[in-house]
């Protein structure tokens, strides 16, 4: 079983059953994410959660999109980021 504590999770959660169809719950969806899985298939091909119905890929991604934002992780394509609208300006101008 998987510490909360050792993926981030600050607080006890319930560890609802996420894929009825392979039995995967919700902490396993997060590990995986937390392990580095950045989108719903990759979630699947970490834990096979989304592979059969499809049912709870809308959840798996919303899950997802949770985890960057509370990371502060832009969902955006890495092209849009390399824009010079989003570009990080290191030093502040004199």
């Amino acid at each position: 079983m998987v510490s909360l504590a050792a993926i981030g999770y600050p607080m006890p959660v319930a560890d609802l059953l996420l894929c009825q169809c392979n039995a995967i719950y919700e902490r396993e969806v997060l590990v995986c994410i937390r392990r580095g899985a950045r989108t719903v298939d990759e979630v699947g091909d970490e834990c096979d959660a989304g592979t059969g119905c499809g049912s709870c890929r809308g959840a798996i991604k919303t899950m997802i999109e949770e985890e960057q934002q509370r990371k502060g992780e832009h969902s955006l394509p890495p092209e849009l980021l390399a824009l010079p609208l989003f570009a990080r300006n290191k030093s502040p101008k004199k």
